[in-house]
């Protein structure tokens, strides 16, 4: 009974120390700068079957140099929109930018990230 019961104490001070720890104030310049790392301009293929929140998974064609790639980055902010993107879609990330843009046949779509 007492093992039991401090078993149970333990899993709640841990689910207590998890919360505390995810409520730290977030950094936007830091992530900010992290988002603006990295580019591609890949017209998009293949969809996941689920789309994850957390790594955005995109099979596709790069424009540059029109060869079959994989863009698989761990990136919460551009699995957001995962919803608004479509096979045949063009999708375009700059460096040094923290701007999505998706180009669809008859619209472009420019999602800027926003640390909120």
């Amino acid at each position: 009974m007492i093992k039991l019961v401090f078993s149970r104490n333990k899993k709640i001070i841990s689910l207590l120390l998890i919360s505390f720890i995810s409520c730290e104030k977030v950094d936007c310049k830091k992530l900010t700068a992290i988002y603006q790392k990295g580019s591609f301009n890949i017209i998009v293929k293949e969809m996941p079957v689920s789309s994850s929140r957390h790594n955005f998974y995109i099979k596709g064609k790069t424009l540059n140099s029109n060869t079959d790639t994989i863009y698989d980055e761990e990136n919460r902010w551009l699995c957001e929109y995962y919803k608004e993107i479509e096979i045949g879609d063009t999708i375009r990330k700059n460096e040094n930018e923290a701007i999505l843009s998706i180009f669809k046949k008859d619209s472009i779509l420019k999602l800027q990230f926003d640390c909120k």
